[in-house]
């Protein structure tokens, strides 16, 4: 029976390792008995690097290939702290010297030349407008001219803001990023959660990916897709409800992201929600459970 579902990577963060490790090998053992999951993106903190040296180990032994992912938010300086929460300088250039450090680092760990780059807190000053966060376009082109060639990078996320000015913001930098370097998919999160899905501000955010894509990338399936799966929380995808969305939402990309997270803090650990939404996974691709 042929399969209506991309490949799937499963996502996690590991960024206490030390008590965080044991619970995400417990997670990819689950997963690889789910055939249609081909790959885990686990993301570290900097200087955790090694820790992709066991896991790319941990993951080959149940047939699943390791996408290494850094945070880059660590990297950067605080420049503003506005209602107790801290937003970064984004275009300090010292600091994308220790990100490309980071990927080098991840890359060597993992033996890949694929990485992911978790920026999502790190360009949030700057998008929301926070004063002291402003951008110098000329040093953020210096900064993103620093991460290595011939490394494939997933950045993620993409655009998260809909609205003016934040969206302009965002698309400002997303543009600089790919003028810089080319070599860049985008992870598109506009169907990440329930509430999104249908809406209307949906498909005006597919426009606005697309628009941004057009005069860099041929085919639309350069975007991944991202699902945020968290157990009982009604803010985020129910697992049943995962299947029919990346069939009738994912149209045929090389790769869709589902992003479980660790799931402590929503009372459902990561290897559950791997055997969960695996077993559904295995049912949709065929693969009925005796």
């Amino acid at each position: 029976m042929a399969s209506n579902l991309p490949n799937i990577a499963a996502m996690v963060e590991c960024l206490t390792p030390e008590t965080e490790f044991k619970t995400v090998v417990a997670g990819i053992r689950e997963w690889g008995n789910c055939d249609v999951v081909t790959a885990i993106i686990v993301t570290v903190l900097p200087g955790k690097e090694e820790l992709f040296s066991n896991l790319r180990i941990i993951c080959a032994a149940v047939g699943l290939k390791l996408i290494p992912s850094v945070k880059v938010s660590p990297c950067l300086p605080i420049a503003a702290t506005v209602d107790g929460k801290d937003y970064n300088k984004f275009d300090y250039v010292e600091g994308w010297t220790n990100v490309a450090d980071s990927i080098a680092r991840a890359c060597h760990y993992a033996r890949t030349s694929i990485v992911l780059l978790e920026a999502e807190s790190a360009m949030k000053g700057y998008v929301k407008g926070i004063k002291y966060c402003e951008i110098d376009p000329a040093r953020l082109a210096r900064c993103f001219r620093q991460l290595p060639r011939g490394i494939r990078m997933f950045w993620y996320p993409t655009l998260t803001y809909i609205d003016c000015p934040e969206h302009n913001r965002q698309l400002a930098a997303m543009r600089l990023l790919l003028t810089e370097q080319r070599q860049i998919t985008f992870v598109d999160t506009s169907i990440g959660m329930p509430c999104d899905y249908g809406n209307p501000r949906v498909k005006k955010n597919e426009e606005l990916l697309r628009d941004l894509t057009a005069e860099f990338y041929v085919e639309w399936a350069q975007l991944y897709r991202m699902l945020w799966c968290y157990g009982d929380d009604t803010t985020y995808w129910p697992d049943k409800e995962i299947v029919p969305a990346i069939i009738s939402a994912i149209e045929s990309p090389d790769l869709a992201i589902l992003y479980p997270g660790l799931g402590l803090e929503k009372g459902r650990p990561w290897p559950e929600a791997a055997a969960s939404i695996g077993r559904l996974l295995n049912i949709a691709d065929g693969k009925r459970e005796v």
